[in-house]
């Protein structure tokens, strides 16, 4: 029951920040099944298999702004397709010109 009232007053993009820090990962993503339903429990969802996967993404992007960023990538698996990241920003991936300016101090 705290588990719910404390999901009430975070935001789900809060609650997966606190969950990929406590569990050492950088991020989140489509296929990451076994940390999406932890992260769902944790928001109070009940487990209905690749569908709270993405409820789980969903409620993520609704309130990821500022707390997460998001990123598409794609998956050999997928083919063509793009899935959603959200990442945590300290471990965000830079882009080659990100890192070039970097590195020159632009």
């Amino acid at each position: 029951m705290r588990q719910n009232a404390c999901a009430a007053l975070q935001t789900a993009a809060q609650i997966a920040a606190d969950h990929l820090r406590r569990t050492n990962n950088p991020a989140v993503g489509w296929g990451d099944t076994h940390l999406l339903h932890e992260i769902a429990s944790k928001l109070g969802l009940p487990p209905e298999g690749f569908a709270t996967e993405k409820k789980v993404l969903d409620r993520i992007e609704r309130s990821h702004q500022g707390v997460l960023m998001k990123r598409y990538t794609s998956l050999p698996t997928r083919g063509l397709g793009r899935v959603r990241q959200f990442w945590l920003p300290e471990f965000f991936p830079k882009s080659k010109l990100q890192e070039e300016t970097i590195i020159k101090g632009k």
